[in-house]
């Protein structure tokens, strides 16, 4: 069982301390004393701090943002000292480039502009999906709902390459595009199509 519990920045009025808790939950070391032994060992701003019973370990990571500036760090409930600590730095490149993306995602990086772009992109998505059906819809065969005739278009290498890398970096993604292709595989077999 442990006791959960999140710590302010510097500076900020401290609602809770821990010789103030029921005597079940209350570790030997208080929260201001493994805050301090936290800060010690690199964590800043907000901390999120998961408390052990019985002075076991506490598990505390402090809350950014952008995912490079976050540390994760295992303390002993008694000591404070630190068992585990692990940095951006610690993680994997594959990791490492998805909370870039997120974050990217999340307009954490730049401030108005990211916001801005990321907005931009949504808006983009959405006209390709609009003139995609009405492009479709133009190009059918009159008065059907088959697929328009075949054109034979055959993109360029680095477009290949850089779907292949991403289909791989991304999982989700390549499962996606290979749904796609297997259900119009198996949809061009049964939907007539125009030559």
């Amino acid at each position: 069982m442990v006791g959960v519990a999140r710590a302010a920045a510097p500076g900020a009025p401290a609602h809770a301390h821990h010789r103030h808790a029921p005597d079940a939950l209350t570790p030997v070391l208080t929260l201001d004393e493994i805050l301090q032994k936290a800060r010690e060992a690199g964590a800043r701003g907000q901390i999120e701090m998961m408390v052990a019973l019985d002075g076991g370990p506490v598990n505390l990571r402090d809350d950014h943002p952008r995912a490079y500036d976050e540390v994760w760090l295992q303390l002993d409930g008694r000591t404070g000292a630190v068992r585990t600590k692990v940095t951006w730095s610690d993680f994997p490149a594959i990791p490492r480039m998805i909370a870039l993306g997120i974050d990217l995602h999340e307009g954490h990086f730049f401030g108005r502009i990211n916001q801005v772009f990321n907005t931009l992109f949504a808006a983009a998505l959405v006209w390709l999906s609009v003139t995609g059906f009405m492009g479709w819809y133009r190009r059918r065969p009159q008065g059907g709902l088959s697929p328009p005739p075949r054109r034979e278009l055959r993109p360029p290498r680095a477009v290949i390459a850089t779907g292949g890398v991403l289909c791989v970096l991304l999982p989700l993604l390549g499962l996606s595009v290979l749904a796609i292709a297997a259900i119009d595989r198996i949809a061009g077999r049964f939907l007539p199509r125009q030559a």
